[in-house]
């Protein structure tokens, strides 16, 4: 609302310094107008588009002003979550029981099948070797990754206080490349504002 009156009071006033001059024809004076009124609009868009940006800028600078003040408890959390997860894959969790067990199925039936009589089930063990192969490699990735988490969450354990200062100084940098970039924006809507007071200022001086 407030733009569109803009617009209409800059109309206006145009309209009444063309006419007062009398010095331009009238195909002149509209077309000089129109030129105002697209860059008057064009401007309008950019500041309209400028104005939610910063609204999403204000949401996320509060998101990294939060992280900044948090950030001993977030990388705290982060140890303690990847903690928990590796212990629900470590040795002694419900998983690997699940794997042992069904490695062992498949074997009972793999021999079963190799035992039977039956085309039909015998036809069936390639595809239990297939599942044993996969339930192996699946064990082997557990074992390996749990062993890499425990030395990883020790590490971490170690170096938090490090952690948790390049964290900060990474949200640090980050709302840094934001508010430069709004800043920015900022300046080219008021050097494109400064271009359109200018031309109209000119034109009006030189009649």
């Amino acid at each position: 609302m407030l733009f569109t009156r803009l617009r209409l009071v800059t109309y206006v006033l145009l309209l009444v310094i063309f006419s007062v001059t009398g010095v331009a024809t009238a195909q002149e004076k509209k077309d000089k107008l129109r030129e105002v009124a697209v860059r008057i609009d064009a401007l309008m868009a950019e500041m309209a588009k400028k104005a939610e940006a910063d609204k999403d800028l204000a949401k996320l600078i509060a998101e990294r002003r939060a992280n900044i003040q948090q950030a001993e408890q977030n990388v705290t959390g982060m140890i303690a979550r990847l903690t928990e997860l590796t212990k629900n894959m470590d040795d002694d969790s419900v998983l690997r029981s699940a794997l042992k067990e069904f490695e062992k199925e498949s074997l009972d039936l793999i021999a079963y099948a190799e035992a039977s009589n039956d085309d039909k089930i015998k036809g069936g063990i390639p595809s239990l070797r297939d599942t044993l192969n996969k339930l192996k490699t699946t064990e082997g990735l557990r074992s390996g990754k749990v062993q890499e988490a425990r030395a990883l969450i020790r590490s971490l354990e170690d170096d938090k206080t490090r952690i948790v200062f390049f964290y900060k100084a990474g949200q640090l940098q980050a709302a840094a490349d934001q508010l430069s970039a709004s800043v920015t924006s900022y300046a080219s809507i008021v050097d494109g504002a400064k271009a359109v007071a200018g031309a109209v200022l000119s034109d009006i001086a030189a009649r």
